[in-house]
């Protein structure tokens, strides 16, 4: 009887594994790479839905590997991934897939970080003077244009150390798109710094990543750098002020950065024309005009990057993204410093994810 009983049981755990690799099977292994800046969100995004079984019922499995917004539109354009993640779209002469989706994921804020011995908190910045200490014009901190902003403080006698990214990165492309909307002069729209700045050797350090910039920010003294948000959260490093279109200067938040992003309409395609330039203080709608002194400008948006066409993989992109848009960002952006989309930005997006696949 033990052996019966015993063969039994066999065959019913047998029957309950075949069951759940039938089950696992039936579910999408899908991969992408991209923005660096939107890898800390999405990296706890998918460990979460890999372990969700009910937004993820069938058992699909993602990964994703946060590098660059270059990388990651060259290789969702040459089909090595499934998906893409990038905080700008591609240029008119990239080579890109026919079927192209854009779907707005999340946003945040582009801190401009720095490390000046004596001045712990209160530099204000604005986008011309910041453009000239990126474009290595201004190369002192007691330069004219940088006290004239800052009259109340005591800066160093000090050369200024400039740190930038390496590569095609979204976050130099949207910062560099700020710089020229708000005045910063001879800058060309570009993800790449040397195209950016014209400058083929620029000076300063080139930074991997939006991490190695931190680090390198955290430990060269008199040094300047640009970060995402998530990044800098708790690593010690100051952040300046910077000058919005009202005239005010504003602290790099989360909050900040939504108030900003809230009035921001998509295109038609998903992607985000930015009103750095818009002017909130006269508007007829006391909640728009109050955000006049407290929306930072300098922020961005990620987009995924998606098929259109019918595909098993692509449907489990468009379940991805969705979860990303109605479950994921909404719950965990504050704490992780990004900023959930939210108004006709979320809407242009539910309604662009819902075409994928």
């Amino acid at each position: 009887m033990r052996i019966k009983a015993t063969l039994a049981t066999l065959a019913l755990t047998a029957a309950f594994l075949g069951t759940g690799v039938a089950a696992h099977a039936a579910g999408q292994t899908i991969s992408g790479e991209g923005s660096s800046f939107a890898g800390g969100i999405l990296t706890e995004c998918i460990i979460d839905y890999n372990g969700d079984d009910t937004n993820n019922s069938n058992g699909d499995v993602v990964s994703y590997v946060g590098n660059s917004s270059g990388t990651g539109r060259a290789s969702f354009a040459a089909g090595t991934k499934a998906f893409g993640a990038a905080d700008a779209g591609y240029a008119s002469t990239d080579t890109k897939p026919s079927d192209l989706l854009y779907v707005p994921l999340v946003g945040g804020p582009i801190a401009i970080a720095y490390n000046l011995p004596g001045v712990p908190s209160g530099l204000k910045l604005n986008a011309e003077v910041l453009g000239q200490i990126f474009r290595g014009s201004i190369t002192s901190w007691q330069n004219a244009q940088i006290k004239a902003l800052n009259p109340s403080i005591t800066l160093p006698a000090q050369n200024i150390t400039v740190n930038y990214r390496s590569g095609s990165s979204g976050t130099t492309q949207n910062m560099v798109n700020w710089l020229i909307a708000n005045g910063a002069s001879n800058w060309t729209s570009s993800g790449t710094w040397a195209t950016a700045t014209g400058i083929s050797t620029p000076a300063g350090n080139s930074e991997a990543s939006s991490s190695t910039m931190v680090s390198d920010i955290r430990t060269k003294k008199y040094s300047i750098g640009y970060a995402d948000l998530k990044d800098t959260n708790g690593k010690g490093l100051t952040m300046a002020s910077i000058k919005n279109a009202d005239g005010f200067f504003v602290q790099p938040t989360s909050a900040a950065s939504a108030q900003f992003l809230a009035q921001q309409t998509p295109g038609t395609d998903g992607q985000v024309t930015f009103g750095y330039t818009t002017k909130f203080a006269k508007s007829k709608v006391k909640s728009v005009a109050a955000i006049a002194k407290t929306n930072y400008s300098l922020s961005l948006v990620t987009y995924g990057l998606a098929h259109a066409s019918a595909g098993a993989d692509n449907t489990a992109v468009r379940k991805f993204f969705t979860y990303v848009l109605t479950n994921c960002a909404p719950r965990l952006a504050g704490e992780l410093k990004y900023v959930a989309l939210t108004g006709g930005l979320k809407t242009k997006a539910l309604a662009l994810v819902a075409k994928v696949g």
